[in-house]
């Protein structure tokens, strides 16, 4: 191909690479659809097989570390309009 900056196009193995993406809301299938696993998997196979050539998905920190859990609301609160960690020193 022809015609493009190479310094500002993505190339994969010399050529350009063309984003066309789609989200898959891994917290919500998983917590609220209760899709399992293989279930999942078969969402970013079918999303390759309609043309999509990139998936963003979301990595919850349970996935990362789950003997840690907490949710949202307690660890952080919201005071004056700013975020504190609930378990951050007050100085």
């Amino acid at each position: 191909m022809v015609g493009y900056d190479r310094k500002q196009v993505l190339e994969i193995s010399g050529e350009p690479f063309f984003f066309n993406g789609i989200q898959i809301r891994i917290d919500k299938i998983k917590d609220i659809y209760k899709y399992t696993d293989d279930e999942i998997k078969h969402l970013f196979q079918v999303a390759k097989q309609d043309g999509f050539t990139v998936v963003n998905a979301q990595i919850r920190w349970m996935d990362v570390q789950p003997d840690q859990s907490y949710m949202a609301t307690e660890t952080t609160y919201i005071a004056d309009g700013n975020y504190r960690f609930k378990y951050e020193k007050q100085i």
